[in-house]
């Protein structure tokens, strides 16, 4: 069962564009009449002077169109029109809307059209119904009105002004009626839902409310949902259902009798018709939401004698108009119309076709002004080119794009750009502060340029790889020749610091950037990989056992000619001890995020069978004071040991706070076991937050730490590796930094 109609009021307000402030309409809700002035008149139900829809009027060539009444909501006036105007015998026009009014759920209206005046002849406020969807009236003058609400009632407004209750519908004989018509003395609607059988009603009854009847209940194989106003010919109505499939044409005697399905709509041409049929013989007019199940929809004729043929007269493209609303309006072998969205400025457009299909032609479109500034302009760095995206500006067309090397300096760059909402600037040289700002563009005009995107500087390939240098000369450095290695953004191999058999205290290697990078703000995503090696024995004659840092550190230092560690390596971890010296070896413009993986140390007691992993932040080659947002100082704890001469299988990052070794808390992430680890450092100007993952889960932890003040507002980024070490025993993993990205500004 249907609960939902896609041609239902509720449905056409969600789709509805929601644009700034008009001065024309923007998407009319319904078809059209044409008054006694020879004038088509019509609605929309947004835009306007207010936002929030107009009644507007254009003779059949186009030419002369105007908006004869902006709504404004309020208890006075109305908001968001709905339903086709009805022209009295008084030359007044009437008709619904589904909001404004004292309760803000409609009104029911008297729009003069030589001044434009409204007179708001009643406010729903719940008691006799909410939110009117279809009116109609008599030949009286003034004329008796007879409205549906979508809230299942039907009400009488009569010519003295007297408002009175019809109907209330149960949900046996329908829900939410619309089209109401009135026809031989009788008024007549369609229930959209409910109904015997859960898929809308036909329904009949007088004008004073008596003679209720409901003269059909759809079972879904002879159609699904009606929505809309039927039409009589001869003595005999003919409707629309918008489903049952792909939607029906129909049948009925005005008492219930001789119900005929005249055509099931298919998979190809014209279906899913919406809004009911005009005409007056043989042949039919009506508008469907999609032609063979896709596109803009259509305008359609329906034979009403066999072979009841469904045959396109013209299928819109967007460009044209979408969403046709209806029926159509028939003046001679023409048939004039308006459609919800599409056109020049996606806000509808009124046109007229021939009813063999030729000559069609838009006699208007509903426009905006000129479109809004877009909002949310935003930079995304790469690899020689900066990328940007920006949130859509309502009924643009196109857009502008301006930069400069300066605040407030942007001149044009790039335009037209398209009706998309990203640009790729690769004009672009290295080290360079580019600042942006975008425009939107349609025929009425360019909007004003949107806010400045923060200044962002670019690094290319040439000035983001990284060297990889291994230095000789030391006994607690690597043993080996020189060796220079280009290490570019996201390589497919890695750059390997190899497995050694270190002297005490571990072997050493050294990777940095060739060039200062801006520490102000960046982002650094980079991969690794802790390959287990063996573990060896050494100096037996201790009796107590050291298993120093076996891992490496990411550092940001104003020194690139000096990366290195202390003759410590990673080791010492004691608070407060004096071999912190990670990163730049002369503890002073330094800050230092380390990766260690072993570490045993007797004055720290670890319970039997355990070793230590821990990752933290160091400054200037001490322990960074002011810990970390939400977490202890440091990142140390206890983690399953591998035997001695074994694989090195423990190394799970764990928290615990530092000297007192409490509130230890594994977590699903081990450093040593051979799995590529990501991680993103990100910098804020304030907050370093450090996040490490790969298949097993995800550790984060962030450090309040001001860079520029020990680095300088530029530095070197770049990594140093211990490769195990120790007094008693020595771990020699193979540590390989697998690729590294950087993005920042200034």
């Amino acid at each position: 069962m249907l609960t939902l109609i896609t041609g239902s009021a509720l449905w056409q307000i969600a789709q509805s564009p929601v644009f700034a402030q008009a001065t024309d309409g923007i998407s009319p809700r319904a078809g059209l009449t044409q008054g006694s002035d020879g004038y088509l008149y019509g609605i929309t139900s947004s835009g306007g002077a207010n936002n929030l829809g107009t009644l507007y009027k254009v003779d059949t060539t186009g030419a002369n169109y105007s908006i004869v009444h902006s709504f404004a909501g309020g208890a006075s006036d109305g908001a968001n029109p709905w339903s086709t105007p009805f022209q009295g015998a008084d030359g007044m026009f009437y008709g619904v809307t589904y909001a404004g009014g004292s309760s803000n759920v409609g009104i029911i209206y008297k729009i003069d059209p030589a001044t434009g005046a409204l007179t708001n002849l009643y406010s729903f406020t719940g008691s006799l119904g909410a939110h009117p969807d279809s009116l109609t009236g008599d030949t009286a003058n003034p004329p008796n009105l007879y409205v549906t609400t979508w809230s299942t009632t039907i009400v009488k407004c009569a010519s003295n002004g007297t408002v009175s209750l019809l109907h209330t519908l149960t949900a046996a004989e329908g829900q939410n009626p619309n089209g109401i018509l009135l026809s031989g003395g009788a008024l007549y609607a369609t229930a959209g839902n409910g109904g015997a059988n859960g898929y809308g009603s036909l329904i009949k009854l007088n004008t004073d409310g008596t003679g209720f009847s409901v003269i059909h209940s759809f079972t879904n194989t002879d159609g699904s949902n009606p929505l809309c106003k039927l039409l009589p010919i001869s003595g005999v109505l003919y409707g629309t259902t918008g489903y049952g499939t792909q939607g029906t044409d129909f049948k009925i005697n005005p008492d219930g009798t001789g119900f005929a399905q005249l055509t099931a709509y298919s998979g190809t041409g014209p279906n899913f018709p919406t809004d009911g049929l005009a005409g007056t013989g043989t042949f039919a007019y009506g508008v469907s939401t999609k032609v063979s199940g896709a596109g803009n929809g259509s305008v359609y004729s329906a034979q009403l004698t066999s072979p009841y043929t469904i045959a396109s007269v013209h299928s819109f493209i967007g460009t044209d108009g979408s969403a046709p609303q209806g029926p159509p309006l028939l003046i001679g072998s023409t048939l004039y119309g308006a459609t919800f969205v599409g056109g020049a400025y996606k806000s509808g457009v009124v046109y007229k076709v021939g009813t063999n299909g030729t000559g069609y032609t838009i006699l208007h479109q509903f426009h905006a002004v000129a479109p809004d500034v877009p909002t949310g302009l935003s930079t995304t760095l790469g690899t020689g080119k900066v990328t940007l995206s920006w949130v859509a500006s309502n009924v643009a067309t196109s857009y502008k794009i301006y930069r400069g090397t300066s605040p407030g300096s942007e001149t044009l760059l790039a335009s037209p750009v398209g009706t998309g909402t990203s640009y790729i600037d690769t004009s672009v040289s290295n080290g360079v502060t580019y600042y942006y700002k975008v425009s939107a563009v349609n025929a009425i005009g360019e909007s004003a340029m949107s806010g400045e995107a923060a200044g962002v500087v670019l690094f290319t390939s040439a000035n983001t790889d990284v060297y990889c240098v291994n230095t000789p000369g030391s006994a607690f450095w690597t043993s080996g020749p020189d060796n220079l290695t280009l290490l570019t953004n996201l390589i497919s191999g890695p750059i390997t610091f190899p497995a050694i058999q270190p002297q005490p205290y571990g072997g050493t290697g050294v990777a940095y950037s060739q060039t200062k990078l801006p520490t102000a703000n960046f982002n650094v995503t980079f991969k690794f990989t802790i390959l287990p090696a063996a573990e060896t024995p050494q100096n037996p004659w201790y009796n107590y056992n050291y298993e120093y840092g076996c891992g490496f550190v990411f550092c940001i230092q104003s020194a690139g000619n000096a990366f290195a560690v202390d003759s410590g390596g990673l080791h010492d971890i004691s608070a407060g001890g004096s071999q912190f010296n990670l990163g730049y070896a002369g503890v002073n413009q330094s800050l230092a995020v380390k990766f260690d993986t072993h570490q045993d140390q007797n004055d720290n007691n670890p319970p039997a069978g355990q070793r230590y992993s821990s990752t933290g932040c160091y400054v200037n080659g001490a322990i960074l004071n002011g810990g970390l947002v939400g977490g202890p100082l440091d990142q140390l704890g206890y983690v399953p040991a591998d035997s001695a001469q074994g694989n090195g299988s423990g190394g799970q990052i764990v928290q615990q706070n530092l000297g007192t070794q409490v509130g230890n808390v594994l977590s699903n992430l081990s450093l040593l076991n051979a799995n590529v680890k990501t991680v993103n450092a990100s910098y804020n100007g304030a907050t370093l937050t450090v996040t490490i993952s790969d298949s097993q889960g995800t550790d984060t932890r962030s450090y309040l730490v001001n860079i520029p003040s020990y680095a300088g507002p530029s530095a070197y980024f770049g990594f140093t590796v211990s490769n195990g070490g120790g007094v008693n025993t020595s771990l020699t993993n193979i540590v390989q930094i697998n690729s590294w990205q950087y993005s920042g500004h200034s």
